[in-house]
């Protein structure tokens, strides 16, 4: 009987988002040392590709099957941020660039993002981690 550990099994389905996390990691380098890059705000994104992984590692042959409802919610919220970050940088950071209009206020950008990031994260532990969120959000 054969008890070790299938890595193959394991990394296969999850080829692809390492791949995913090996081009935005080298990108983002890339844009912090060239001019002709335009800098992406792509961290939210690199956390989940490697991240994700890395969670359904610690659930695979229950290694820790109390973490991994949470750690994949937990994940399922990063790349929500992730795509919130990434559209408001397009929506709003990128076209004030590229005009003579002044760059927003970082704290307009920060309380602003604060907001989108809060409601996601609260829709998402109501939706996807099953958190009854009442007693939070009365308080």
């Amino acid at each position: 009987m054969n008890h070790g550990f299938d890595w193959w099994s394991f990394l296969k389905p999850h080829l692809w988002l390492l791949a995913l996390g090996c081009v935005l990691s080298a990108y983002h380098w890339a844009a912090g040392r060239s001019r002709r890059l335009p800098p992406l705000p792509l961290a939210w994104f690199i956390l989940y590709a490697w991240g994700r992984p890395l969670a359904d590692l610690l659930s695979h042959d229950a290694l820790f099957p109390d973490l991994a409802p949470w750690a994949r919610t937990g994940f399922d919220i990063v790349l929500c941020w992730g795509f919130i970050r990434l559209a408001l940088y397009v929506a709003v950071e990128w076209p004030r660039r590229k005009s003579a209009r002044p760059p927003m206020a970082r704290i307009t950008r920060d309380f602003l993002l604060a907001v989108l990031f809060t409601g996601s994260a609260l829709l998402l532990l109501r939706t996807r981690g099953d958190v009854n969120l009442a007693g939070i959000l009365t308080t």
